[in-house]
């Protein structure tokens, strides 16, 4: 299992959007979305402090990744398709339908 753990605030005044500060959901998603590797999320934990003036907040994600098998498995099938993923899982053409 993995975790990735992410800090920051979610309530960014306008002049800090502008100096290109991010929110922190949007930073979670990101991540989450450039990580197609991920077979299964476990634990999502989050933990917020601060004042008046600012919250921050620290989001754990707990995980874990598809083996390296499945991950190949995933490129070929992107790339070549299904047929070539099962002949290098042993599939002869004749077992493959049609």
């Amino acid at each position: 299992m993995k975790v990735k753990i992410f800090e920051g605030e979610n309530y960014l005044d306008a002049d800090r959007v502008r100096r290109g500060e991010r929110y922190l959901e949007d930073i979670v998603q990101e991540w989450l979305s450039e990580n197609k590797y991920i077979k299964k999320i476990h634990h999502i934990k989050q933990s917020s402090a601060g004042n008046v003036d600012t919250v921050t907040t620290v989001i754990s994600i707990w995980y874990e990744e598809k083996s390296y098998d499945e991950q190949v498995d995933e490129e070929i099938l992107e790339k070549y398709g299904a047929r070539q993923v099962l002949l290098n899982h042993g599939w002869s053409e004749a077992d493959i339908p049609k």
